[in-house]
């Protein structure tokens, strides 16, 4: 389960290699930066709620929409940034973590064909990575980011 994720970092990680984790940064401005502990912490929890959105309809939870996609395959840009400064030996027993949240994604995603997500953000640029261009299948944050699509591309 992804809810657990912190505990499995805790419990595969030696605290030398947990204190390598956390050195790894990436910095938002000059005095704010994000770990790659927390960052990974952080795009699983967002998973985790854009999955109860895509799964139940919009008025049993808070709202989510289209911004929160964004934030989350933000955080997943800044998580990347932060991995490059690992080394590979640490990344052998990363990956697996990061692949689990990965793949929970694209369980419930598909491919953005109208670069919507890139539309909502309102920057595009070609090296991104391949979370800025999934959608969620069904469910309230697909009709939110459709429908700013949408007013993006007919003006």
């Amino acid at each position: 389960m992804l809810s657990d994720i912190s505990d499995r970092i805790e419990n595969t990680m030696t605290p030398e290699e947990l204190s390598r984790l956390e050195s790894a940064k990436t910095h938002l401005s000059d005095r704010q930066s994000l770990n790659l502990k927390d960052l990974v912490i952080g795009w699983a929890s967002h998973v985790v709620e854009l999955r109860k959105h895509t799964e139940t309809g919009s008025g049993d939870l808070p709202y989510w929409g289209a911004h929160d996609l964004v934030a989350a395959v933000s955080l997943r840009t800044f998580t990347e940034t932060a991995y490059t400064e690992i080394d590979d030996e640490l990344r052998t027993k990363f990956d697996p973590i990061l692949t689990e949240v990965d793949n929970e994604f694209l369980s419930f995603t598909e491919h953005d064909d109208f670069g919507c997500v890139e539309a909502v953000d309102g920057m595009s640029k070609p090296d991104r990575g391949w979370w800025w261009h999934r959608i969620p299948t069904h469910g309230p944050i697909r009709e939110d980011i459709r429908e700013i699509c949408q007013h993006v591309h007919h003006h």
